[in-house]
């Protein structure tokens, strides 16, 4: 098991960690649930306090898989744009997600120092969630994303069932996204508070979370 490491200040909560192993999630989740139980609104109640840990978790599982992936290339010196190396590539790279190999994996991402970070922010009417992965997105992995997302968002009433049959040769990138657009919905926090992009390096997943009328976004929308 893995003791993340949590560093607090007044205003923000940031957990760093290598692999997402459950002492992780039940830090993460807890740490959570005690910020938004400070407020008196809807959002606070138990049933939608699970539904944004669970958009959470999804993240922290796409940049947990984003990192080892990227490790497992770098140690087995592929290069994303040698597509057919590549995809041969991703069926071994599968292999080896599992919590048999959290130990060996966990070695190879200090090693290269592949962490993940989420950060719990407390801002005038609000709280901002960002989790971040220490490596880029490659061009296809941010197309796809992109694609990904503006379909979600274009989409009120998506079917997932029929998104994950059509998402089968993507490695499943667009389903969570969907996922987590939906959710949202179903809680009442506007998706257009949730963002994706590279930031000084870093990949960041960011969701906005509003108590009140007056929280000003981060980000301008029409």
């Amino acid at each position: 098991m893995e003791k993340p490491h949590i560093s607090s200040s007044s205003e923000r909560t940031t957990i760093s960690f290598y692999t997402l192993d459950d002492s992780v999630k039940n830090t993460v989740q807890e740490t959570l649930k005690e910020i938004v139980k400070k407020y008196d609104h809807p959002l606070s109640r138990q049933e939608n306090i699970d539904v944004i840990y669970t958009c959470l978790k999804e993240l922290m599982v796409n940049a947990s898989k984003s990192n080892i992936k990227k490790t497992f290339f770098i140690e087995a010196q592929i290069n994303e744009k040698d597509k057919e190396i590549y995809e041969k590539a991703k069926q071994s790279f599968k292999k080896i997600l599992t919590d048999k190999y959290f130990a060996y994996l966990r070695e190879k991402l200090k090693k290269h120092n592949a962490y993940v970070q989420v950060e719990f922010e407390e801002k005038e009417g609000g709280i901002v969630i960002k989790v971040y992965n220490n490596h880029p997105l490659w061009e296809e992995e941010e197309k796809t994303i992109r694609d990904a997302l503006k379909k979600a968002l274009s989409n009120q009433n998506p079917n997932l069932t029929l998104y994950y049959t059509e998402s089968e040769n993507h490695e499943g990138a667009g389903l969570g996204l969907m996922l987590i657009i939906h959710l949202l919905r179903e809680v009442g926090i506007d998706p257009r508070l949730f963002r994706i992009g590279v930031v000084e390096g870093k990949t960041m997943a960011r969701i906005e979370i509003p108590f009140s009328a007056e929280y000003k976004p981060l980000r301008k929308y029409p």
